[in-house]
């Protein structure tokens, strides 16, 4: 299984507290899935002190193999529409994205991708400790079908990963209200309760430019507010019995290590004949020592 970390953004804010949560998720991770994997990240333009960091920080880590960084000024999706290197996810079999300030607290990733492909999920969602609507946590097992999923941790396949980039909007950058079209756009989204993670820092987004840019994004659907959306497709929908007991379906792969250096400008992509997106721009990787 190829395995990829996708961080959707970090920058200076809080750093110390997301370092921390980073390492401890990539961690979580490694000792949960027995492999190595991949992580993509998307940094906010920064003091070098901070960057330099970030990077020594996931260089200790000998069980992350390619670390991809974009650095970039904007926000989320800004970052996200700019990112050079999603010219490689279709190398992924499954991509982690995830906000800097999740922590896992109780995740089987091998047990969450075995019931995303028996049940043909697309957005999957442990429980959110600390979400900004209580459908997040509000029980403490079963899966849940729903037309709406907060946007914390969600386990991808790389077609999945590319949908949810399509119905993002460059300006509705904080991408608020995007989570609530999932029933709008007949996308299978679900949360399994079982697990949980937890949002533990507080919202920083300017809110009310975050709402004004998610009214004109609804606007563009036909809806006038959230309210609107919430009415027709509401949330929760339909709830399925899981069997617990799960084996692992994860092999190991070969060990590379290769770094990318940082770049700020996208290159142009060119689409080649099996479906992967190359760079024109040439890149110098290097082992880790």
């Amino acid at each position: 299984m190829n395995f990829l970390y996708y961080l959707a953004a970090i920058g200076e804010s809080n750093f110390d507290k997301k370092i921390e949560i980073l390492t401890h998720n990539l961690k979580y991770l490694y000792d949960n899935i027995k492999q190595n994997f991949d992580i993509i990240v998307n940094l906010y333009e920064i003091n070098n002190i901070y960057e330099n960091r970030l990077k020594d920080e996931i260089n200790k880590l000998e069980f992350i193999d390619n670390i991809f960084i974009h650095k970039k000024k904007g926000i989320l999706v800004q970052l996200w529409f700019s990112n050079p290197y999603h010219n490689i996810i279709d190398n992924y079999d499954y991509i982690l994205f995830i906000l800097d300030d999740v922590k896992i607290d109780r995740v089987d990733i091998n047990h969450m991708i075995r019931i995303k492909e028996e049940n043909s999920i697309e957005f999957f969602s442990p429980r959110v400790t600390g979400s900004t609507h209580s459908f997040m946590n509000k029980y403490n097992n079963g899966l849940y079908f729903s037309n709406s999923v907060e946007i914390y941790f969600f386990l991808l396949n790389k077609n999945d990963f590319h949908k949810f980039m399509q119905i993002n909007s460059i300006d509705n950058y904080q991408f608020w209200g995007v989570d609530l079209l999932f029933g709008y756009f007949n996308i299978k989204s679900a949360i399994y309760y079982d697990y949980n993670i937890i949002h533990v820092l507080p919202s920083q987004n300017n809110r009310n430019t975050a709402i004004k840019n998610m009214i004109k994004y609804l606007n563009k659907f036909g809806f006038k507010s959230h309210e609107e959306v919430i009415k027709k497709y509401g949330n929760i929908k339909e709830v399925k019995s899981i069997n617990k007991s799960h084996n692992s379906i994860c092999n190991t792969k070969k060990r590379i290590i290769v770094k990318q250096p940082i770049i700020s400008k996208p290159p142009v992509l060119n689409v080649i004949p099996n479906g992967i997106r190359k760079s024109n721009t040439n890149s110098i990787g290097h082992k880790r020592r």
